[in-house]
């Protein structure tokens, strides 16, 4: 047993420890729901938005997986929806996509979290988002294809552009996160 003053200062050391864990995940989550709020918004009206928007958001939710966990990337990926719906974002046939948007999202999020938490090795984080992606894109594209059976343009944004923004974005983040490791 330690004595009491050994068995004291460790509760402090382990006390101020977890709250700069808890601090830094915190702040990291605002920032990125911030951003992946804000950039949305800002682009919503640019024309082929969905290539500039979709890689910053999947980043954002792939970064947030990696450096702070699932509970809060799930957290993230319900929001861009939501305020995309709210602010009259999407294309009205795109609106019954929404659940799948967000069902994608976080299959994406866990797949990839799954992979990378399964090996251990920096090389998997490549292999993470690729699978990401592809079930991402498969839980999105699917069911507006086969269920909602929706056309034009709204089916093309849910098919191969939801492949190619979530790679985009998880490439991102896998060359930029050695530089902050935890």
């Amino acid at each position: 047993m330690l004595p009491e003053e050994k068995s004291q200062e460790a509760v402090a050391v382990w006390s101020k420890t977890w709250m700069n864990v808890k601090t830094q995940a915190l702040t990291e989550t605002a920032i990125a729901t911030t951003v992946a709020v804000i950039v949305p918004a800002l682009l919503a009206h640019t024309p082929q938005n969905q290539f500039i928007v979709g890689p910053i958001v999947n980043a954002v939710l792939f970064w947030v997986a990696l450096r702070v966990g699932i509970a809060n990337a799930i957290f993230i990926a319900v929001v861009p929806s939501m305020i995309a719906l709210l602010r009259g974002m999407l294309p009205p046939q795109a609106v019954l996509a929404i659940p799948y948007i967000i069902a994608g999202n976080i299959a994406m999020i866990m797949t990839f979290s799954l992979v990378v938490n399964q090996f251990k090795k920096s090389v998997f984080l490549y292999f993470g988002v690729i699978a990401g992606a592809l079930v991402k894109t498969a839980v999105i594209f699917l069911p507006v294809l086969y269920i909602l059976k929706l056309t034009g343009v709204v089916a093309f944004m849910m098919s191969w552009p939801q492949l190619v923004t979530a790679i985009i974005g998880g490439l991102v983040v896998v060359r930029v996160q050695k530089y902050f490791q935890k």
